[in-house]
């Protein structure tokens, strides 16, 4: 078990709070500052531990982050001395950012931290927030957006925890999806914006072709689909040298039935298809 007062130390609150900082100073968090609508806070708020938010490894730190949300209404003042009230699209974004920070942490001890939801609002408002307003190429998460449209793939009425399993089970075809669209992004980025729009039509028509290939492999084998999962990861991280937001987003999703007679070259669109022939 990963106990926040253990692993959120020194080195972790500092690269959350430059994380953070940055964003609260580009004014990206403006939009969900309630001023003087007492009603319309309550119900937007949740609580976060304080050694979630770094209290435990620098405490200076720590309460730096705060001051700057309590100054613009989104945190409040301690009540039981262990937690902070603090707006819930906030409190997300810190569990993001510290998923990401605290993944080295978790490597060693044998675990992937990959924070997860099925609130596709809260997915969007996360997404809008960790993009720079200069970002000048779609984001891993603005692809898989993208391919999940595309196919059609509802995650509403997925229970959480046939998720988590899912994941689990499936590692090798999620790590493949999740390298297709790393692999996708770096193309994306180094091209003009013009050229884009024609690789993702091409891309639309892979994902078409694709799922007409998968149709006939899963006809007998989708039932056997459990669920798939929507998280919130940073596959990017590792790529964006000082810079902890540009890539830490992105929504990941994967799905079962593989079997040995897939179509050569569709295997990393499997995910999406078979959810697709699944739901």
């Amino acid at each position: 078990m990963i106990r926040p007062e253990e692993v959120v130390d020194a080195k972790a609150t500092e690269a959350l709070t430059e994380a953070l900082i940055e964003i609260i100073t580009s004014g990206r968090l403006d939009h969900l500052t309630k001023a003087n609508d007492k009603d319309a806070k309550q119900s937007d708020f949740g609580s976060l531990s304080m050694s979630r938010l770094g209290y435990y490894g620098d405490e200076n730190l720590a309460d730096d982050i705060f001051q700057e949300l309590k100054s613009r209404g989104l945190a409040e003042d301690s009540i039981d001395g262990v937690s902070i009230p603090m707006h819930s699209t906030v409190r997300a974004l810190i569990l993001v950012l510290l998923a990401q920070i605290l993944r080295p942490r978790g490597e060693c001890m044998g675990l992937t931290l990959s924070p997860t939801t099925d609130r596709q609002t809260l997915v969007n408002a996360l997404s809008e927030i960790l993009r720079k307003p200069e970002t000048p190429s779609p984001t891993i998460g603005d692809i898989v957006s993208f391919d999940m449209a595309e196919v059609g793939v509802d995650l509403g009425p997925v229970p959480m925890d046939e998720v988590l399993d899912f994941r689990q089970q499936h590692y090798r075809q999620h790590r493949d999806y999740i390298q297709s669209v790393r692999n996708f992004a770096r193309e994306l980025s180094g091209i003009p914006s013009d050229e884009r729009k024609v690789k993702f039509e091409q891309r639309q028509e892979e994902l078409k072709a694709h799922s007409h290939d998968l149709r006939r492999v899963y006809r007998r084998s989708w039932q056997t689909a459990s669920s798939f999962k929507i998280g919130l990861a940073g596959a990017a991280w590792a790529a964006i040298q000082g810079d902890p937001i540009a890539g830490v987003l992105t929504a990941l999703t994967a799905i079962s039935g593989l079997t040995q007679d897939t179509p050569t070259g569709v295997e990393c669109y499997s995910y999406l298809i078979s959810a697709k022939q699944r739901f």
